[in-house]
């Protein structure tokens, strides 16, 4: 005969009861059922813990992605906004992020150049004229600025040059207006002294 196992003992099949295997089979059903209940908490819960970790995981993904992009975009328009100074980011990255941040930079220090070759060339410039103005005040109106850079300080060469030009034609012309008063005043002044004689 079979056996059935109920609790600690064996009992055989004959024995057991309707009643013990109605109850047998509430048990089975109730622990299936729990069984099923548990699984499918389980199963929620697992993806609502998934769910939570991928957005997590996005979210951090996004930081540091678009971080960097951002910054540059950032550090770009006060790049061209003028501020020459203050540091550029990412230079080490080895996407296009990089790439553009390693551009910057050569923009960066092309502008910074210039603007030194600009101020030094403003100088030899400022020292050019200043040469020019004391040669005029001790009053050599012969002496002509040349070798300017082109440009707005070729215009500047230009227009003093042409000052002067047309300053020495008028003193010139004074000079000679003078020199033609003294030749009069002197021929007056013989005549005069011929007459009182």
């Amino acid at each position: 005969s079979e056996l059935v196992m109920n609790s600690a003992e064996i009992v055989p099949v004959s024995a057991v009861t309707g009643e013990q295997v109605d109850t047998l089979i509430d048990v089975l059903a109730a622990f299936s059922a729990m069984q099923g209940a548990i699984s499918h908490t389980t199963a929620l819960i697992i993806a609502l813990v998934t769910m939570l970790v991928l957005t997590v995981m996005m979210v951090v993904a996004k930081e540091w992605v678009s971080a960097a992009y951002v910054e540059t975009v950032v550090r770009m328009e006060k790049l061209a906004a003028g501020d020459l100074a203050s540091p550029i980011s990412h230079t080490d990255y080895s996407d296009c992020v990089g790439r553009m941040t390693r551009a910057m930079g050569t923009f960066r220090d092309n502008a910074v150049r210039l603007n030194a070759a600009m101020a030094d060339q403003s100088g030899k410039v400022v020292e050019t004229l200043s040469h020019a103005l004391d040669r005029l005040s001790e009053g050599d109106l012969t002496y002509r600025i040349t070798g300017m850079p082109s440009g707005e300080h070729g215009r500047l060469q230009e227009a003093y040059n042409a000052s002067v030009a047309k300053l020495e034609t008028m003193i010139g012309a004074v000079r000679s207006t003078v020199s033609g008063v003294r030749t009069g005043s002197d021929e007056i002044r013989a005549a005069s002294e011929d007459l009182a004689l």
